[in-house]
């Protein structure tokens, strides 16, 4: 009774701390982030409605799971305050998978103390900062819980006594990882990092045989390689099925076997940025000491681990390492293959999902073993045990503010400064045209394709931080035909807009209210104000005149609003 009373006092800590660190994607209801809305949504659309999107996901990159839930998350946030309620599940179901993640390791590490601060803590990192404040991605959440169920199925799957149930978990395990890849396969990596939590606790290095823990790596190692097999083989199958055409457009779901070398050499470039962690503030962290720090623990605490099992061969304990060290490259390089199977390089956070908590749990499982006294002695060179939980309570902690001031600096607070400063010119500029019954022709200017503007000093202007609704001219359109939805003028609520692709300039038409044109220029040229025979008028929205985000402006924005 005690022991259950325990685990659900780290049920509640794992789930108020995940909650408060990413609160702030749940405390505005004012803003857009990157894809977060498709702006061309409207109501009872169909999934094939939804254009080339719907052509590159299903038939190209054949994720039809993910198509269903691009469709479900916009259509519940029609109405823009409504997408709180997606990026609230978001929020929830994060918590959920730090449970997972703490019973996970309970499988293979009875400490509970690193089983939930590891969970708090890699559940905090800069991707699930970008899961949490995005509607859209709530499929890449969904692939996660996927991924988690179906481990934990094969789990029971291996230790089932009777045959007949033996099977049936490992099919219901193979289902839900299958059905995780067509959602989003790089969710489905995160199987690789359960393993690598697996592999680290369960080495005997003195032991030549191999343990169950270690059977059951290699195991689930096999029935994921099989998966993948599988599912680059129905793309294979969909794309002649189907006579797909894979120039149009880009990242068709194919394996690309060109310039193989520098796609390997990628692996270190990644290796190293994403041993930053949680340090991607204002620039991608570019100094190899993190991963010098990592290495040098790692193979420290690889080193006290083979003493305590009464190893003390030096050419043993270098094989022993080098071992070790390089089953861990090649879960980290797993966890990152789909990125390699195509032709795109980028340190972006989506790609971070599986190897920052791999390199995370490295550290955990350093501390842990430098931490555990041999036998004969109390504390490891005058290191007390209570230091390694300290350690794990103190990066828990770090993880938890840290992340919910980078979400609310870099992701949240700017977005709703910009959304603010759009809100204020049209409630000024166009509402009282539209009261008066007139049309009206809206013209934006872009803030130069994807220049940061309007940041002052320490605020968070990293890649997929800083990202401003300016930058792109979707997110600009969204925007403005989001906050006119919710004045009480739809732009498309019955039916699709006509939209105009020109080079450096968008044109949504056929709006009730008008037209709306997004540019770069200064001045609209005489063609561009005329709709049909009318000539509508003019309201221009600059957005390079939106004020700067201050540091802490979205917090004492909120206290102004409840006061």
């Amino acid at each position: 009774m005690q022991s259950q009373k325990s685990h659900f006092l780290f049920y509640g800590v794992i789930l108020l701390s995940l909650f408060v660190a990413l609160s702030p994607a749940i405390l505005s209801n004012n803003y857009l982030r990157q894809d977060d809305l498709m702006w061309e949504i409207w109501p009872r659309m169909k999934i094939s409605d939804f254009g080339y999107l719907y052509y590159n996901t299903v038939f190209q990159l054949v994720r039809p799971v993910c198509m269903l839930s691009f469709y479900l998350t916009d259509l519940i946030s029609l109405n823009l305050h409504q997408s709180v309620y997606v990026r609230l599940i978001c929020v929830l179901f994060i918590g959920v998978l730090g449970l997972f993640l703490y019973r996970w390791q309970l499988f293979f590490n009875s400490n509970r103390l690193l089983a939930a601060t590891f969970a708090i803590s890699a559940f905090t990192l800069p991707a699930y900062q970008l899961f949490a404040a995005t509607a859209n991605y709530s499929l890449i959440i969904s692939a996660l819980f996927l991924t988690f169920c179906a481990l934990f199925f094969w789990y029971c799957s291996f230790n089932a006594a009777a045959e007949k149930l033996k099977k049936r978990y490992l099919f219901i395990g193979c289902i839900l990882f299958y059905v995780g890849l067509l959602d989003y396969p790089l969710s489905s990596m995160y199987g690789w990092t359960l393993l690598s939590i697996c592999y680290l606790n369960s080495f005997i290095l003195a032991h030549p045989k191999l343990t169950p823990k270690k059977k059951f790596f290699f195991y689930i190692a096999k029935l994921i390689l099989l998966m993948m097999v599988a599912y680059f083989i129905t793309i294979i199958v969909v794309h002649l099925l189907f006579h797909v055409n894979l120039q149009y457009g880009n990242r068709p779901g194919t394996l690309e076997t060109a310039h193989l070398l520098s796609r390997f050499l990628w692996i270190f470039d990644t290796l190293s940025a994403h041993s930053a962690l949680w340090l991607w503030g204002n620039s991608h962290f570019e100094s190899p000491l993190p991963l010098i720090a990592i290495c040098v623990i790692f193979l420290v605490a690889l080193i006290y681990t083979n003493i305590t099992s009464h190893i003390h061969s030096m050419p043993l304990i270098a094989k022993n390492s080098i071992q070790s060290i390089a089953s861990l490259f090649i879960l980290f390089f797993m966890a990152y293959s789909p990125v390699l199977a195509t032709s795109e390089h980028a340190i972006t956070f989506r790609y971070t999902l599986a190897t920052m908590p791999l390199l995370l749990y490295i550290i955990f499982w350093s501390i842990n073993q430098l931490s555990l006294s041999p036998p004969s002695r109390n504390i490891l060179f005058g290191i007390p045990k209570i230091v390694g939980s300290f350690c794990f309570i103190f990066i828990a902690l770090f993880g938890i503010g840290y992340a919910n001031w980078m979400m609310a600096d870099g992701i949240v607070g700017p977005h709703e400064n910009d959304f603010r400063h759009v809100q204020q010119q049209l409630t000024k500029k166009v509402i009282p045209l539209l009261r008066q019954g007139k049309k009206v022709l809206i013209h934006a200017i872009d803030c130069d394709n994807g220049k940061n503007y309007h940041y002052a000093n320490n605020v968070p202007t990293a890649y997929e931080y800083g990202m401003r609704t300016c930058q792109f001219q979707q997110q600009v359109i969204g925007v403005i035909l989001h906050s006119l939805m919710m004045m009480g003028y739809p732009s498309n609520y019955h039916q699709h807009n006509s939209v105009i692709y020109k080079e450096n300039e968008i044109e949504v038409t056929d709006i009730p209210w008008g037209k709306l044109i997004v540019n770069s220029n200064e001045h609209l040229s005489r063609s561009q104000r005329t709709n049909s025979t009318i000539t509508l008028p003019v309201v221009t929205i600059d957005t390079r005149e939106i004020p700067p985000y201050n540091r802490f402006d979205f917090y004492k924005n909120f206290l102004k609003k409840y006061k």
